[in-house]
């Protein structure tokens, strides 16, 4: 019943894998007094993993599904895992509840064949077999990435015609997209195409009813890398957050205690270890002065109207950075392997201390006003172009950030303190300002040392002038 289980990151199990755990979810029909079913079992998706977390389940005993749909969500060690039928069917008994640990190979639920009614009285008395559900072999390492294209050799007329088709393709895929009609994918469609950014308008599926299934994206990626990245070419489009999953009781032992990590968890940290391992970071650090940006804070706010909320320092400082875009546009890109690619619209995550990051839109062509009712309203938490993170409040002097994929850059700013600085007035050897530290991480790929270190001295001289912000 069950065929494909896929971890919701970047990467994806070789087809070897894939049959071996097709092989297993349809596992073996039970003949006995109980109606005929089938036991689907928690599978070993990679050579680490031992158990697995019903983080949710997404059809209640009794439900129908069709193919391509999700019928639950597991937590990994590594990932979480969404197991998509491409069979109609029933769903029958579920043995696990949602937070639950449970070891490989265990019975997680039954199922049942399309049309089938499912009564619980019928089962009565039912103890599923856990050889019925023998779990598939651990999964092998993952391929290296394809090599770099060759260069392109002259076209017969037999691929001339195909390129011509694709294109076809292409075009008719963006006219459904600008016709405004809803887009039906799979739950874990929608997961792979937010993961890479990719508009699922652009894509024609191939699932029931032109439903847009998960392979239907991987290939759409395939075939044009540079759709990576596309949804920020549809206008006022975010991707939806990431769902919060079940997260059971801490577990109190004699010296410690064990926190369970939520999905939330598990796919921050690995997109952070991806970008960490995967990203070669440098870092640049530079001291400014904010007395100047102080003192218009307070202009701005004693001349607001009644009833008006004030702008923050933090609302200058992001309002600065998209200023900075504009001197030097290099910074606010993406490495998309075959090309980078350089976006218009400054889209800038600002990391609270919760760990949201709100998205600001368009920081480049709006006031700071805009940017300050965008910022406490924290409706978008889509992803960016650039990233910015404010640990002044904990008192700390300087950070430097991991880099959020796909973005190029992040900003850390420390706390802003009282120094003593070398004075530029005449006469004058010392004076006191309010200084803060600032850390730009860049993603070298993208960003080179000259480029880097231009921005941040662009940053630098409009936070120090913000006069220029009105220019």
């Amino acid at each position: 019943m069950l065929s494909r289980a896929v971890a919701l990151t970047r990467h994806r199990f070789p087809p070897s894998i894939s049959s071996s755990i097709s092989g297993f979810l349809s596992s073996t029909r039970s003949f006995s007094s109980f109606p005929d079913h089938t036991v689907v079992g928690m599978p070993s998706l990679s050579p680490t993993m031992t158990s697995g977390v019903v983080s949710r389940w997404n059809f209640a005993p009794g439900d129908s599904f069709i193919a391509g749909d999700s019928l639950a969500e597991v937590q990994t060690d590594k990932a979480s895992i969404d197991f998509e039928s491409t069979d109609d069917g029933v769903m029958g008994l579920q043995f696990v509840e949602e937070g639950v640990e449970v070891q490989c190979g265990e019975p997680i639920c039954i199922t049942l064949e399309e049309g089938e009614e499912f009564n619980a009285g019928d089962f009565e008395g039912y103890v599923a077999d856990a050889s019925k559900a023998t779990p598939a072999p651990n999964a092998s390492p993952l391929p290296d990435p394809p090599a770099p294209p060759a260069a392109p050799t002259p076209a017969t007329p037999q691929e001339q015609s195909q390129q011509s088709q694709a294109q076809a393709q292409h075009q008719q895929r963006q006219q459904v997209s600008s016709s405004g009609e809803r887009v039906i994918a799979s739950p874990l469609a929608k997961t792979i195409a937010r993961e890479n950014e990719v508009n699922l308008g652009l894509i024609h599926g191939l699932g029931p009813g032109g439903r847009i299934l998960a392979e239907d994206v991987r290939e759409f990626i395939a075939q044009d890398p540079t759709a990576v990245g596309s949804v920020h070419n549809v206008q006022g489009h975010s991707p939806p957050p990431s769902p919060t999953s079940v997260v059971g009781p801490p577990t109190i032992g004699e010296n410690s205690t064990d926190f369970p990590t939520s999905f939330d968890d598990r796919q921050v940290a690995a997109n952070l270890l991806d970008s960490k391992r995967n990203v070669p970071h440098y870092y640049l650090t530079v001291d400014v002065s904010v007395d100047a940006l102080i003192s218009m804070r307070e202009t701005l706010n004693a001349n607001a109207s009644d009833g008006e909320a004030g702008v923050s320092v933090n609302d200058l400082i992001i309002k600065a950075a998209g200023k900075a875009m504009e001197a030097v546009p290099s910074v606010n890109s993406s490495w998309l392997e075959s090309v980078v690619r350089q976006y218009d619209n400054v889209d800038i995550n600002v990391v609270s201390s919760n760990g949201h990051s709100p998205c600001i839109r368009d920081v480049n062509n709006i006031g700071v006003s805009e940017i300050s009712r965008m910022a406490s309203s924290k409706a978008d938490f889509g992803t960016g172009t650039f990233s910015i993170v404010n640990l002044g409040s904990y008192g700390i002097k300087s950070a430097a950030c991991i880099i959020r994929r796909p973005q190029s850059a992040i900003l850390s700013l420390g706390a802003i303190e009282e120094r003593i600085v070398p004075s530029e007035q005449e006469g004058v050897l010392y004076k006191k300002s309010d200084m803060l530290t600032a850390t730009l991480s860049c993603d070298h790929r993208t960003i080179d040392g000259a480029i880097g270190a231009q921005w941040l001295q662009a940053f630098k001289h409009v936070v120090e002038k913000p006069v220029t912000l009105l220019l």
